[in-house]
């Protein structure tokens, strides 16, 4: 076998083997995007990973394993099972899990992102909206996002407290997206490229 032959025989597998998942909601963990790009995937569903997407994937869910059997040998780490909304059971979330009481979130990015948390001592944007929305359908009085960086493994958790503004902001979203669907009229595109 060639490497070319064994380069496409590799991505293959990992396309079939990403993690991505065909989902028939709208997911918590993407309320951060574009209400157009969100319609259209409760609409038509997610496109399949291929390439670069197919291996952000599966990278994202390595680390996430990793993390979490770490967590797992502490002591530290407890399941946190689906999050619905009681106003649409079509408002759907899956917490990594759960450490000392807090909802947890594992992130791997690269390192000039990890830099960006360090320095800032504060979750990326997107990461922190999915936080604030599990923390509104959920239990727990805080969340904790552990970062990890993919290049030199250093880790950082960032705590994240409820913030209403931010949570009432989200829902209206999520509400607006799924009544965009019921009536069948996609939202207009807030972002450019939807």
């Amino acid at each position: 076998m060639d490497a070319k032959e064994l380069r496409e025989r590799l991505e293959r597998w990992l396309a079939q083997n990403s993690g991505y998942e065909e989902r028939s909601y709208l997911g918590m963990s993407q309320i951060f995007q574009c209400p157009a790009n969100l319609y259209d995937q409760v609409v038509d569903g997610r496109e399949e990973f291929q390439g670069r997407a197919a291996r952000m994937c599966y990278e994202g869910y390595l680390h996430e394993r990793d993390m979490i059997a770490r967590l797992v040998d502490c002591g530290l780490y407890e399941e946190a099972g689906e999050l619905v909304a009681p106003w649409d059971e079509r408002f759907r979330g899956h917490p990594d899990g759960q450490v000392d009481g807090d909802v947890l979130e594992v992130k791997s990015v690269t390192a000039a992102k990890f830099e960006e948390v360090r320095k800032s001592n504060r979750a990326l944007q997107h990461h922190y909206e999915q936080v604030q929305i599990y923390l509104l359908y959920g239990r727990w009085e805080r969340g904790v996002i552990v970062y990890k960086c993919r290049e030199t493994g250093e880790i950082r958790p960032i705590v994240v407290w409820p913030h209403p503004p931010t949570q009432a902001r989200l829902e209206e979203k999520a509400k607006a997206v799924l009544a965009a669907v019921d009536a069948g009229v996609r939202p207009k595109c807030e972002c450019g490229r939807h």
